[in-house]
């Protein structure tokens, strides 16, 4: 799944496709975020020109909703994790009927660009 977010001065941050995984093997069932919104660029990182990835691991219950992220990786460290936990834990995705729970991994990209 990849979904952009515009920022005010025309700058993005994209997220990275997501690799469903389920008890520790993956699974070939289709997994799509219904809601939720794409994590803030931090100003300070944006006003530096400072890009990076944070990769993560998401735990769903049945019903789709997020119960826990896991920050497997971040670069730079200390930068982008805070927006990306406070996004994905709004985060609610379509689980097929009888999954559940699920885990998930992601990288979330934020990347400057200009129009």
């Amino acid at each position: 799944m990849t979904g952009t977010r515009h920022h005010r001065d025309g700058e993005q941050a994209r997220s990275g496709t997501v690799s469903p995984r389920r008890s520790g093997t993956t699974t070939d069932r289709h997994i799509v975020r219904i809601s939720g919104r794409e994590p803030a660029y931090p100003a300070r990182a944006r006003r530096r020109g400072i890009e990076g990835d944070v990769e993560i691991e998401i735990a769903l219950d049945r019903t789709g909703a997020v119960v826990d992220v896991q920050i497997l990786d971040a670069r730079p460290p200390g930068v982008f994790e805070r927006a990306v936990r406070r996004a994905v834990a709004g985060w609610l995705f379509q689980v097929p009927t009888g999954e559940g729970p699920l885990r998930l991994r992601e990288t979330i990209r934020f990347r400057l660009t200009s129009r």
